[in-house]
């Protein structure tokens, strides 16, 4: 019998008259079209009825089709260009029975095709369409095109006519793909009761695997032309209709099969667009249902029957993958040509606007029943499939769970997911379900997915998903609800599992427990509880993340915290200097447990080390941490070290460790903070807080490159402040004492020295002498009215108050930089004397060494009575003043005291 070429085709009757295009609107188009004569176009709906395939096989319009047109000649009449101007489109008028359009239709060189598309609007390269990777095996004969997995084409139809001329065609346009009837018989031995699915692969000409187009466009270049411009004339020897339909034919090769002829005719018409994913090695045809139950198409009494749109083109070959309840069966097509039955490698042609059965492509009787023989010798095993389909190929959640009940393989599985917005696969219960159920009989199962998967958790906490035997290549996602990791779940390099917003995932045990699992990266948006000793590469945090007690969490890349981390076990921070602890302003680390950093790190918000509670005086431990150092660990934020924690830096694998404090940075200390063995350090360049009854022993307090004594002045000077003026505190190297300070009550008169004192910096808050020859630094802070100087030198001198110096002329007290505040009034009165010079506290007897050279910072009044010394030059800020203004009182560029 012969092959309809009308299965595919569609029949347009069109009435011409003027009118104006709301599609040309761009000035250019215009122009290009300017002066061209336009007439009124009218489709009636023809013979057929819908754009379905009808128990008949035909092909038609239904009513809420919309069709489009183009001129692909608008640079010159006539002259064929390989893009377009316009865009009409033709809804259907159900009054007059008619698809009307309100555009113009300029006489030139047309193109339709169906269904109207505005991207042709939009960009004018080419007219583009999609085609579907997955197909509805059991979709009804409306839903096979309504779904815009088929696409037509017209040939290019030249209209000519004079302004206004009424004119009458039937445009044909052909599909671009073959419809293809898969009629599978398959042996009563094999006891198959259903498909899932049917996987097609094809070879080109040469051999290659086809990739098919999913996002092609149309070369108008190759398309037939139907010239009816001299059908109109009264000597014509065909009609338009018939000049149409020929070039309709030709573009679908109507007629026997016969391969000599398609060689010297068939040329594609498409192309791909050239953009991402716009090429596909597989198509599939899904036979299991949408609805919640996801019955599978069934086999009935040994036979299968669909229908499959393929892409009109050359193969070498075309090999079917049925999937069913009892495995997966192979089934290749090599088919001969008429003229040499025997030639099984030849190469053949799928047509377009043909239904052929894929049983017996090239044979002039295509269209009638022959079937694929499906027998025991065409079952594969999973391991084959996922070498010739890169996995099991899995088209949405309820295909993964009838692909899991159909394993054969007890190992490997590997997944090849793919999908679109109407085919989604997930990790849910009843996949789990199915996965557990299949491990009883074949416990070496594990599924191996080569694409991202989502995961969807339960709602219920206590019953979370339980995740197991997956390896996510590409990694994963929790989506939604509660889900807990347990044995062999691997996420490889450079993936991550990442848990979104309001979901929990918990880790109850270790991938790296069998060393061919491991967990590669992390990324938590929600909540992450460690139930387990685990292993993970690198950390996102920017939700919540809870170790255990008794159990460790070690991380041997980045650490990027954004979030809360709290640690009741041992966390094992290893990596590079790209970690990052706390990595934000909504940044914590709460630890009650053991932190061990093993990797160059960074804190740059919050650690809370331990816990306690205050009343009144009493501080009472609530929780305990320790922070082992064991590589370099910059501090750029807040540690909270509570009481009975510990911070403590210790020989780790590098030749030695660092704590360093940096300038913006605190460490409250109530707990132990000291190094351990080795040549490790603790470096302090901001402000640490020594708490009462803490320890605070450190290694350096200031940056100062020398190793003899710190220049003050170019110095980043770090500060500890002390709780009570004997606190335990240590800076074990002389020449890096730096700030060790001590706020002095205002009820004290007179600060000298005292066993036990560890300051050399004071804030005074009311009168105060300054004996003690420990003290360096001075600041005067609200409250202060008179500091009295009895020591030679001070290196600094600051007042945040308005005060009066009070400083022995015989003593000659020198002051290496003075600084008073904005809008504060400092005075010298009569009969007293200061001086401001380079101050030097490193002969070899003291354990605190330091130079100051000669500053002065006013930013006030500094009003002399007595006498004012100085190395420098008047400065040229700040006020000066005294009984005759800046002269006698003060004494400029004086090398020493007179």
């Amino acid at each position: 019998m012969k092959t309809r070429y009308i299965l595919a085709s569609l029949s347009l009757v069109g009435l011409f008259a003027s009118c104006q295009n709301e599609e040309f609107v761009a000035e250019q188009t215009n122009n290009v079209l300017k002066g061209r004569p336009t007439v009124n176009l009218t489709l009636e709906k023809g013979v057929n009825t819908r754009l379905v395939v009808g128990d008949n096989d035909a092909v038609g319009y239904n009513s809420t089709d919309e069709l489009g047109a183009v001129i692909v000649d608008g640079q010159t009449l006539w002259s064929i260009n390989t893009g377009h101007v316009g865009n009409n489109k033709f809804y259907y008028d159900e009054t007059s029975g008619k698809f009307v359009t309100k555009g113009t239709t300029a006489i030139g060189s047309w193109v339709f095709y169906t269904q109207y598309s505005s991207d042709m609007t939009t960009q004018r390269d080419a007219i583009t369409y999609s085609f579907k990777q997955i197909q509805e095996g059991d979709a009804t004969s409306t839903a096979s095109t309504a779904t815009g997995v088929d696409f037509f084409v017209s040939p290019i139809v030249q209209l000519d006519g004079y302004e206004g001329e009424d004119l009458a065609f039937s445009v044909q346009t052909p599909s671009i793909n073959t419809r293809a009837v898969i009629d599978l018989a398959f042996d009563a031995s094999l006891d198959v009761t259903e498909v899932q699915k049917i996987v097609v692969a094809a070879k080109s000409a040469g051999g290659s695997p086809t990739q098919f187009i999913l996002k092609g466009k149309i070369d108008n270049m190759k398309l037939k032309v139907a010239d009816v411009r001299s059908a109109t004339l009264v000597s014509a020897d065909k009609t338009a209709n018939e000049v149409i339909l020929e070039a309709a034919q030709k573009m679908s090769n109507v007629g026997a099969y016969n391969a000599t002829t398609l060689e010297s005719d068939f040329s594609s018409i498409v192309e791909a667009q050239g953009v991402a994913n716009d090429q596909a090695t597989f198509l599939a045809l899904d036979c299991i249902s949408h609805d919640e139950n996801a019955t599978a198409m069934p086999v009935i009494n040994n036979e299968f029957k669909s229908i499959m749109l393929l892409p009109a083109d050359k193969y070498k070959s075309l090999t079917l993958y049925v999937y069913t309840n009892k495995g997966i069966y192979k089934k290749e097509i090599k088919n001969p040509t008429p003229e040499n039955e025997q030639a099984v490698d030849a190469d053949f042609w799928l047509r377009r606007g043909h239904r052929v059965n894929l049983a017996n492509i090239t044979k002039s009787a295509s269209a009638v029943t022959e079937k694929l023989s499906i027998k025991e010798a065409n079952l594969i095993e999973n391991s084959v499939a996922a070498t010739e389909t890169d996995g099991t190929v899995v088209l949405k959640t309820a295909d993964l769970i009838a692909a899991i009940n159909a394993i054969q393989t007890d190992g490997d599985v590997e997944i090849n997911v793919i999908g679109d917005a109407n085919h989604q696969t997930i990790i849910n219960k009843a996949v789990m379900d199915a996965l557990t159920e299949v491990k009883n009989a074949k416990p070496n199962v594990q599924l191996i997915f080569s694409t991202p998967m989502n995961i969807e958790g339960t709602s219920d906490a206590a019953a979370p998903l339980d995740l197991h035997d997956i390896t996510f290549e590409e990694g994963a996602t929790l989506t939604a609800g509660y889900a807990v990791v347990n044995s062999d779940i691997n996420i490889p390099a450079t993936k991550n599992i990442t848990v979104t917003a309001n979901t929990t995932l918990t880790f109850a045990e270790a991938a790296n427990e069998n060393l061919s699992y491991v967990y590669t990266g992390l990324v938590n948006k929600g909540t992450v509880n460690v139930g387990a000793s685990i292993s993970i590469g690198t950390i996102t945090n920017l939700g919540v993340i809870s170790i255990d007690e008794e159990k460790a969490l070690t991380t041997t890349a980045d650490v990027i915290n954004n979030g809360i981390v709290t640690n009741n076990g041992t966390w094992n921070i290893k990596g590079n200097t790209e970690n990052t602890v706390t990595d934000a302003s909504t940044a914590t680390i709460n630890n009650f447990g053991i932190i061990n950093i093993k990797g160059a790190t960074a804190n740059s918000n919050i650690i809370n080390n331990g816990k306690q509670t205050t009343s009144g005086a009493t501080i009472t431990a609530e929780g305990k941490g320790i922070i082992n150092v064991m590589e370099t660990f910059a501090n750029k934020g807040i540690i909270n070290n509570y009481k009975s924690s510990v911070i403590l830096v210790k020989t780790g694998d590098a030749a030695s460790s660092a704590l360093n404090n940096e300038s913006t940075a605190t460490i409250n200390n109530y707990g132990d903070l000291y190094c351990n063995e080795g040549s490790n350090t603790i470096n302090n360049v901001g402000s640490i807080y020594a708490e009462p009854n803490s320890t605070t022993y450190i290694t350096t307090n200031t940056d100062d490159a020398s190793s003899d004594y710190t220049t003050t002045n170019t110095a980043n000077m770090g500060e500890i402040f002390l709780n009570a003026r004997n606190s335990d505190v240590s800076v074990t190297t002389v020449a890096k004492k730096g700030y060790i300070s001590f706020a002095v009550p205002s009820s004290v008169s007179k600060i000298d020295a005292q066993s036990g004192d560890k300051f050399n910096k004071v804030y005074l808050k009311g009168k105060c002498e300054v004996a003690s020859p420990a003290v360096k630094y001075v600041v005067a802070d609200a409250g202060t009215d008179e500091v009295i100087l009895t020591n030679s030198q001070y290196a600094e001198l600051t007042f945040n108050t308005d005060a009066t110096i009070y400083a022995d002329p015989v003593t000659k007290v020198k002051v290496g930089k003075l600084s008073v505040a904005k809008d504060v009034r400092v005075k010298l009165p009569t009969e007293n004397a200061m001086g401001v010079y380079e101050v030097d506290f490193t002969t070899t007897t003291l354990t605190d060494k330091c130079k100051t050279s000669a500053k002065i910072e006013n930013k006030g009044t500094i009003l002399v009575g007595g006498n004012f010394w100085s190395s420098l030059s008047l400065p040229s800020s700040g006020t000066f003043a005294s009984g005759d203004g800046n002269t006698s009182a003060f004494h400029w560029g004086e090398v020493s005291w007179n």
